[in-house]
């Protein structure tokens, strides 16, 4: 679904109307990634493929022209797409090897071809980038995530928006030397963004407006911290605002106010986060040019700040300095909350659990195996031919047309002289697990990011209720090697250091023990 500006056909429904109200994409389905830039749109669908469409003046939607396509075109040369990050004029894409393409304008070194001038219609591997877990697009430059936590940087540097301590421009990314143990990143026209492991934000770039967050308007080469945030989950760059999620549900934001953007009942632009007005419970939020999105934990989406052009989605074009819902979209969540994945770490054998009452019936499925092999019925049993690295999806369809989608990575490995073969099976309740596997509604998920690690990674934990929680490493034999949490834990989202860097390369377990509830994944060190 799509709505706002559509001056170039980037709301893809076959033609140049703004829209104030959610409308389809055209001919789209399967979908496991989605990003809006300034004057273009794409999509990322289970098979790998990327879909593009909008302005296409310099070649930005990647299909070997530089006309404008109102309906999705496919990208040319690209197979197993996994992310996807478009900004003004160019884009950026990561492949399941997770090396980085870029396409369209290069006319400050965006693309990371170790050149610059002029554009490309085509995707080219940017240069000497590899590990690489989140891309970020901005105006005219682009940050990216290795999965060593460490952040790169290319393009234009003019408001030393790169965060390397100048402002000369780079044509090949170069590292952001003072930036460890970043979980996220985000760009807007001019500023960056990071989030780090222990919930605090950075950011570096331009200022006129306070987007930095650090009490200034004073532009910054290098990394600053936003003053007063702690426990952040997530952030995200508008063009010259920020935005951050805290782990107890609350939206807070900064930078450029005048329509309402920041979404705190006031037009007045704040260098320090204020907090948006009214809503607690958000699960995910969106940073646009001139407005916000949230999604909250019940599925309901509200927008806020600038809608000349029908982007708040609310049926009006009157902008908004507070959160207004977005009605008539489909529930976002119901399908995520359905899901649970459970491990049994000795048979090697993953359970892939959802609850089949959900949304109108009758639904249809459809899942992408990350081996080139996808089935399309309720409950698939799917067996890998050898161990190695892969991304799995669900999409879920029901008779009114409301869709959902989840996609997680696994690294799937064999444990030493064993011969069996990974297998992962998908079950309709919990009580199919074996008992000794089932799962308590206290931990909803838990991961371990970057995995495979090197040096440090990150343990994130969402609770649903106070709880007492019990983290501990083990080794493959299941030796206890660290205990790395035994404490009263509050309801929410939350992250903890998992220091690997003396660790000798190999696999290991990590548990994670609440009550009744033990779960255990594995952890691949690779220092």
């Amino acid at each position: 679904m799509a709505w706002g500006r559509n001056q170039y056909g980037q709301l893809g429904n076959g033609t140049t109307t703004d829209t104030n109200l959610p409308a389809p994409v055209s001919s789209l389905s399967h979908l496991i990634a989605v990003s809006a830039g300034v004057w273009s749109s794409f999509a990322v669908d289970s098979s790998g493929t990327a879909w593009g469409w909008g302005s296409n003046s310099l070649g930005h939607l990647g299909n070997g022209t530089n006309t404008d396509s109102y309906i999705p075109v496919q990208v040319n040369y690209l197979a197993d797409v996994v992310k996807i990050s478009t900004g003004e004029w160019h884009t950026l894409a990561i492949l399941s090897d997770s090396t980085v393409w870029a396409w369209g304008n290069n006319g400050d070194g965006e693309l990371g071809i170790g050149s610059v001038g002029g554009s490309s219609w085509n995707p080219l591997e940017v240069n000497n980038l590899t590990g690489i877990i989140a891309v970020a697009a901005g105006k005219y430059h682009s940050i990216v995530l290795k999965s060593d936590s460490t952040v790169w940087a290319f393009g234009d540097n003019m408001y030393g928006q790169l965060g390397i301590g100048n402002t000369g421009d780079k044509d090949e990314p170069v590292m952001i030397n003072s930036l460890t143990g970043i979980i996220s990143i985000s760009v807007g026209v001019n500023h960056s963004l990071a989030l780090r492991y222990d919930g605090t934000v950075y950011a570096w770039g331009q200022n006129i407006y306070g987007e930095l967050g650090n009490g200034t308007n004073t532009d910054s080469d290098v990394p600053v911290q936003v003053n007063f945030l702690t426990n952040c989950v997530a952030i995200s760059a508008g063009a010259v605002h920020s935005v951050a999620l805290r782990n107890d549900g609350t939206a807070w934001s900064w930078g450029w106010n005048l329509d309402g953007t920041l979404g705190n009942g006031g037009n007045t632009d704040s260098n320090v986060p204020v907090q948006v007005s009214f809503l607690t419970n958000i699960d995910t939020i969106i940073a646009g040019g001139g407005h916000s999105l949230s999604v909250n934990s019940d599925g309901s989406v509200w927008s806020w700040g600038y809608n000349g052009h029908g982007q708040l989605g609310n049926g009006s074009v009157i902008s908004s300095n507070v959160p207004v819902e977005i009605t008539g979209l489909c529930p976002v969540v119901p399908c995520h909350s359905a899901f649970t994945l459970v491990a049994d770490t000795v048979s090697l054998h993953h359970y892939w659990v959802f609850n089949e009452a959900i949304g109108s019936q009758p639904l249809s499925y459809y899942w992408s195996w990350g081996d080139g092999t996808f089935d399309s019925i309720a409950y698939p049993s799917h067996t890998y031919a050898d161990s190695g690295f892969y991304t799995i999806c669900l999409s879920i369809y029901d008779s009114t047309g409301c869709s959902d989608s989840i996609c997680m990575d696994y690294t799937l490995l064999k444990l030493v002289n064993e011969n069996s073969i990974v297998q992962v099976d998908v079950v309709d309740s919990i009580a199919s697990i074996p008992t000794e596997l089932q799962k308590t509604d206290v931990l909803q998920s838990w991961s371990i990011y970057p995995n495979p690690a090197s040096g440090n990674s990150f343990v994130s934990y969402t609770l649903l209720a106070p709880a007492t929680l019990t983290i501990t490493l083990f080794d493959i034999l299941g030796n206890e090697l660290q205990q790395l949490m035994n404490a009263n834990a509050v309801a929410g989202k939350h992250s903890i250091a998992l220091d690997l860097s003396n660790r000798p390369n190999g696999v290991y377990l990590l548990q994670i023990h609440s009550g009744d509830q033990i779960e255990t994944k594995k952890v691949i060190v690779m220092n």
